[in-house]
C-alpha cells in the first residue's frame, strides 16, 4: 500500500520538484554567469597543473620529497606550497631577500624558478578562492534541495492525510450504502416472509375449500345411506313376517335359529343405524352451523352494504334536499322583494292617482262654481242693461225670446250632464289603466315563472354536467396517480438495480485486484523457488566437480572436472542472465499490474464521485 500510495503521490512530487528547480536555476543563473570567468581560469589553472594535483593526491610527491634526487629548486616550491597549505587567516611569510651577488647560472634558475613558483602560488590562491565559491553555491544548493526536500515530505504527508480523508469518507459512505443494502435485505425478507405466510393462507384456505366440498360429499353419502337404511327399516317387518310364517310351517328347531340370527342381524343393524344417525346429526349440526355462520357473515355483509348504500343516498337526498330548499328560499326572498318593490310602487301610483283624482274634483268644482257665478253676473249685468234701455218694452211687447229663469236651467243641466259625462269617462279611463296594470304584473309573473323554471332546468342541466365532468376528473386523477405510482415504484426499482450494479461491479474490481495481488504473488514465489532450485542444482554441480577423484582415473577426471567447471560456470552464467532477464520481466510486469490497479481504482473512484453528485442531483 505504501509502495502504490508512493508510486501515486509520484509524479506530483516529480512535478512540484521541477517547479522548485526551475525556480533555483532561475536564481542560480545569475551567480553562476557572474562566476563564469573565474571558473574558466580556473579550469585553465586546473588544466595546467593536473599532473601536479594528481600527484599531489596520489601521495607521490612525498615519495619525490624523500628521494635522493632532490634539487633546492623544488625544495624552495615545497616550502612556498607549505606556506600555501595554511589558513587563509594567516599570512604567507615573505620571501627571504638576497644580498646583491653576481649573476649566476643558478641564480637565474633560482630566479626563474621563483617566478614560476610564485605564479603557481597565485594560480593555487585563484583556484582555491573558486573552490570556496563552488562550495559556497554547494552548500546553498544543498540548502535548497533540503528546503525542496522538506517541502516535498510536508506536501506527501497533506496529500497522505488528505488520501486519508477521502478514504475515511469512502468508507463510511460504504458503510452507509452497506446499512441501506442490509435493510432492504431485511424488507426483502420481510416481503418474503409476508408472501410465505399469504401462500400459506391460500393454501389452508384451498385445504378447507376441499375439506368443506368432502364434508359435503361425505354428509350427502351418509344422507343416502340413511336413506337406504331407513328404506331396509322399513321393508324389514314385511320380511320378518313371511319367514315366521314360512318357518312355522317348517317346524319350530329351524325357527328358533333363524330367529336368533334375524335378532343379531338386526342389533348389527341398530347398532350402524345409530352411529350412522349420530354422524349424520354431528355433521349436520356441523353443516348448519357453517351454514348459519355463512349466512350471518352474508348477511352482515349486505347489512353493511345497505346501510353504507342508504346512508350514501341519504346524504345525497339530504344534500339534493337542501340544495333544493336553498335554491327554494333563494328565488322566494327575491320574489319577496320584487313583491315588496311592486307593492310600494302600485301604492305610489295609487296615491298618485287619488292625488289627481282629488285635484281633479276641485278643479271641476271651482271651475263649475265659477261658471255659475261668471253666469248670474253676466245675467244681472244684461238684465240691468235691458231694464234700462228703451226697446225693452217693444221687444218684450212683440213676444221676442231673451234670457229667462228656464234658459239657466237648461244650461245647467247640460253643464251637469257633461260633468258627469266626464266623471264617467275618467273612472273608464282608470279602470283601462287599472286592468293593464294587472294584466302586466300577471304578464311579469309568469315571465319570472318562466324564468325560474328555465334556470333551474339549466341549472339541474350544469349541475349534472359538473357531476360528470367531476366524476371523470377524478378517474383521470387516480388513473394518473396509479401510472405515477407505478413509474416511482419502476424508478426505485431501477435505482436499486443501477446501485446494486455499481456495487457488484466494484465488488468484482476488488476481486480482480486482490487475484492480480495473488496472482503475482504466486508468480514471484515460484519464480523464486524456481531459481533457489537452479541455484541448489549449480551448487550441487559445483560441489560434485570439486569433489577429488582416485588416482588411477586422475587425469581423465581432472580433465572431465576441468569441462564441467567450465559448464557449471556457464550454466551459473546463464542462471545468473536468466535471473537478471526474469527480474526485470518481474519488475515491468509488477509495474504494469500497478499501473492498471492504479487506474482501475482512480476510475472506480471517478464512479462514485459521479454516482454521489448523481444521487446528490437527485435529492436536491
Amino acid at each position: 500500500n505504501a509502495a502504490c500510495q508512493f508510486a501515486t503521490f509520484e509524479p506530483e512530487i516529480a512535478r512540484g520538484g521541477l517547479r522548485d528547480t526551475a525556480r533555483d536555476r532561475d536564481s542560480v543563473g545569475d551567480i553562476m554567469s557572474a562566476k563564469r570567468s573565474d571558473s574558466s581560469r580556473a579550469s585553465l589553472v586546473r588544466g595546467e597543473h593536473k599532473g601536479w594535483d594528481d600527484r599531489w593526491e596520489h601521495g607521490s610527491y612525498e615519495s619525490e620529497r624523500e628521494s635522493a634526487d632532490w634539487n633546492p629548486r623544488d625544495r624552495q616550491l615545497s616550502k612556498h606550497v607549505a606556506s600555501c597549505q595554511q589558513p587563509p587567516q594567516q599570512q604567507v611569510s615573505p620571501l627571504p631577500t638576497y644580498g646583491w651577488e653576481a649573476p649566476s647560472w643558478s641564480d637565474s634558475v633560482d630566479r626563474s624558478g621563483m617566478a614560476e613558483m610564485c605564479q603557481y602560488v597565485q594560480r593555487l590562491e585563484a583556484e582555491k578562492r573558486d573552490l570556496q565559491d563552488q562550495t559556497n553555491l554547494l552548500r546553498e544548493q544543498d540548502a535548497r534541495q533540503r528546503l525542496q526536500l522538506s517541502a516535498a515530505a510536508a506536501r506527501i504527508e497533506m496529500l497522505q492525510s488528505s488520501l486519508q480523508h477521502s478514504m475515511a469518507a469512502s468508507e463510511a459512505h460504504r458503510e452507509e450504502k452497506d446499512s441501506a443494502l442490509h435493510q432492504q435485505v431485511l424488507e426483502r425478507d420481510r416481503i418474503g416472509s409476508l408472501v410465505a405466510l399469504l401462500e400459506e393462507a391460500q393454501t389452508k384456505y384451498a385445504e378447507t375449500e376441499r375439506a368443506r366440498q368432502h364434508a359435503i360429499y361425505m354428509l350427502s353419502a351418509l344422507q343416502a345411506s340413511a336413506a337406504e337404511v331407513s328404506a331396509q327399516r322399513i321393508l324389514t317387518p314385511l320380511g320378518g313376517g313371511g319367514d315366521d310364517t314360512f318357518a312355522s310351517s317348517q317346524g319350530p328347531g329351524r325357527r328358533g335359529s333363524r330367529n336368533g340370527v334375524s335378532v343379531s342381524r338386526q342389533g348389527s343393524q341398530d347398532d350402524m343405524s345409530l352411529a350412522l344417525g349420530e354422524r349424520i346429526e354431528k355433521y349436520r349440526r356441523e353443516m348448519e352451523l357453517l351454514r348459519q355462520t355463512l349466512e350471518l357473515k352474508d348477511e352482515q355483509a349486505a347489512e353493511k352494504q345497505r346501510v353504507a348504500v342508504e346512508a350514501a343516498l341519504r346524504s345525497a337526498f339530504l344534500d339534493h334536499r337542501s340544495a333544493l330548499e336553498n335554491l327554494k328560499l333563494e328565488y322566494e326572498l327575491r320574489l319577496s322583494e320584487w313583491r315588496h318593490e311592486e307593492a310600494l310602487r302600485s301604492k305610489e301610483t295609487e296615491a298618485a292617482m287619488d292625488e289627481d283624482r282629488y285635484s281633479i274634483r276641485l278643479e271641476t268644482r271651482h271651475a263649475l262654481q265659477r261658471a255659475q257665478i261668471e253666469q248670474r253676473v253676466s245675467y244681472l249685468q244684461a238684465q240691468a242693461a235691458l231694464s234700462t234701455s228703451s226697446g225693452y218694452a217693444n221687444h218684450h211687447h212683440h213676444g221676442e225670446s231673451d234670457f229667462s229663469f228656464g234658459t239657466l236651467d237648461e244650461v245647467l243641466v247640460r253643464m251637469q250632464l257633461e260633468q258627469l259625462r266626464m266623471r264617467r269617462f275618467d273612472a273608464l279611463r282608470r279602470v283601462i289603466l287599472i286592468r293593464q296594470s294587472k294584466l302586466e304584473q300577471m304578464s311579469k309573473d309568469l315571465f319570472c315563472r318562466w324564468r325560474i323554471q328555465t334556470t333551474n332546468i339549466r341549472i339541474l342541466k350544469l349541475n349534472a354536467v359538473l357531476h360528470m365532468h367531476r366524476i371523470v376528473s377524478h378517474l383521470g386523477l387516480r388513473k394518473k396517480r396509479s401510472y405515477f405510482n407505478d413509474w416511482k415504484g419502476q424508478a426505485r426499482l431501477l435505482s436499486v438495480h443501477s446501485y446494486q450494479n455499481h456495487a457488484l461491479r466494484c465488488w468484482n474490481r476488488m476481486l480482480a485486484a486482490e487475484r492480480i495481488c495473488h496472482v503475482l504473488h504466486q508468480r514471484v514465489v515460484k519464480r523464486e523457488a524456481v531459481l533457489f532450485s537452479r541455484w541448489r542444482l549449480a551448487s550441487v554441480r559445483m560441489a560434485a566437480s570439486s569433489t577429488p577423484s582416485p588416482a588411477s582415473t586422475g587425469d581423465s577426471m581432472s580433465a572431465r572436472g576441468g569441462t564441467s567447471g567450465d559448464g557449471v560456470s556457464d550454466t551459473l552464467q546463464a542462471a545468473a542472465s536468466g535471473t537478471e532477464t526474469s527480474g526485470t520481466a518481474d519488475v515491468q510486469s509488477l509495474q504494469d499490474e500497478i499501473k492498471k490497479l492504479h487506474e482501475q481504482l482512480a476510475a472506480s473512484k471517478g464512479e462514485a464521485w459521479r454516482y454521489k453528485r448523481q444521487l446528490l442531483k437527485q435529492f436536491l
